[in-house]
């Protein structure tokens, strides 16, 4: 009997909403770690950051009690985004344009390989091969970030060598001076890098997160790419195999408050399938040690968002959050002779 009644203890504390003194304890940790001392715009702002948050936390909290429970397969957290309403969040972060693949020019569709002795690895990591997680700040150049983060990883599987490219570049130079308010898609970053025949390094077109002048160096790139690859049918066999031969492009829906503040674990949630607003990479595939197929996704939300910068989401999931739907790699990526 006292066991029972510290069993049904035991459950009832673990459903206990937040105090008022835990939340005020978790905005302090927020601000002292995001915001710092300048953190806002005007001191004005500060009461509705602080509700914000709690409506945030309180979410976190719920959730993450039922992940507990064995009711969701992924876990929340407090990140950067932590007091901004989902409206914003989307308004700041989710920017991606996509024309049909069909209307793309310079595509080659993927083609998958029906050959049956063709066998696709179980498992793909391909982070040792990334560049390091960056962040594009609250400008809407997620598009900028993904392509060229998969021109960079080709580059090295490629030739063994790193190296890190100017997202700024991209930004810069396709001439549209509210780029970061209404974003970009995948297909024109690329198109851009074969015009010009490169893409400078970082460490000569450092990343500023505002639109700028174009500043492009022919006689500073480093690196140019052929053309481009694509897949819009939902077809995560063939996205299986373009992953499988290196990191894929894609555009996906990332405007659910369970995405802005993932923080571990396989994410899977039916809702996520608006149309897609946000580029990110494909950077591996895999299976958890319970057999839940996942895909690796790179993000440029910096290492505060997630598994350090990635989220596992569920794989073969009827194309969750459209992840098969506008995928796209480069190819022909080598170095710029001069």
């Amino acid at each position: 009997m006292k066991l029972i009644i510290l069993s049904a203890l035991v459950v009832m504390a673990s459903c206990l909403p937040p105090t008022p003194d835990d939340i005020e304890n978790e905005w302090q940790k927020f601000k002292s770690e995001f915001r710092g001392s300048n953190g806002f715009q005007a001191m004005a702002d500060e009461p509705k950051r602080r509700q914000v948050f709690e409506t945030n936390y309180k979410t976190i909290v719920s959730h993450n009690d039922e992940a507990d429970k064995g009711i969701h397969t992924y876990r929340m957290g407090v990140n950067q985004f932590a007091d901004w309403t989902d409206e914003e969040f989307q308004q700041k972060m989710l920017s991606l344009h996509m024309k049909p693949l069909t209307d793309v020019h310079n595509l080659t569709q993927y083609v998958r390989n029906t050959n049956s002795k063709k066998i696709i690895p179980p498992n793909q990591d391909w982070t040792s091969k990334e560049s390091r997680i960056k962040n594009q700040g609250s400008c809407g150049s997620c598009f900028a970030f993904a392509s060229v983060d998969t021109i960079e990883s080709h580059y090295t599987i490629n030739t063994g060598n790193k190296i890190e490219l100017s997202p700024q570049n991209i930004v810069d130079c396709l001439y549209r001076s509210d780029v970061c308010q209404t974003g970009g898609s995948l297909a024109e970053a690329y198109n851009l890098v074969k015009k010009n025949g490169g893409i400078m390094a970082e460490s000569d077109y450092p990343y500023e997160g505002e639109y700028g002048t174009c500043s492009y160096k022919p006689y500073l790139s480093k690196v140019t790419v052929s053309g481009y690859e694509g897949l819009d049918n939902g077809d995560e066999v063939a996205l299986k195999e373009m992953v499988s031969k290196g990191p894929v492009a894609l555009g996906i829906d990332a405007s659910l408050k369970s995405f802005k503040l993932y923080s571990s674990g396989v994410y899977v949630d039916n809702t996520c399938h608006n149309p897609m607003n946000h580029g990110v990479v494909a950077a591996g595939y895999g299976v958890t040690s319970d057999g839940q197929e996942y895909w690796l996704i790179k993000n440029s939300w910096d290492k505060t968002w997630g598994e350090a910068g990635y989220m596992k989401m569920a794989r073969n999931n009827d194309n969750q959050c459209g992840i098969g739907l506008h995928c796209l790699t480069p190819t022909g990526v080598t170095a710029v002779s001069h």
